[in-house]
């Protein structure tokens, strides 16, 4: 059985392919014309992204950090302290700290 073409499909080819096709030359063109600017263009591209990676590692730690404090600056870790507004077993809380019998 022989495969026919649907409408619209024979000979045509993307943009998308042309653009990157054209790309690709030129960036060729420029490699082997002028390596050693290319290697230069390389070097700094490549230090620049080791800076963003380091930027982004600094930027990670110090929101963990700020996660793990409190908002005075302290752990954010209960202590017996926060336990002050709690009633007692068995007595009435009276607000500074102390209790009066049942």
């Amino acid at each position: 059985m022989a495969v026919v073409p649907r409408s619209g499909d024979a000979g045509v080819v993307s943009l998308g392919r042309v653009v990157g096709a054209l790309v690709l030359i030129l960036v060729l063109y420029a490699v082997i014309s002028q390596p050693q600017n290319m290697a230069a263009m390389t070097r700094d591209g490549a230090g620049h992204l080791a800076n963003m990676g380091q930027g982004l590692s600094q930027f990670m730690t110090s929101m963990t950090a700020n996660a793990a404090t409190g908002p005075g600056g302290g752990t954010a870790t209960s202590s017996s302290t926060d336990q002050v507004n709690q009633t007692p077993v068995g007595g009435a809380a009276t607000g500074d700290g102390s209790t009066t019998p049942p």
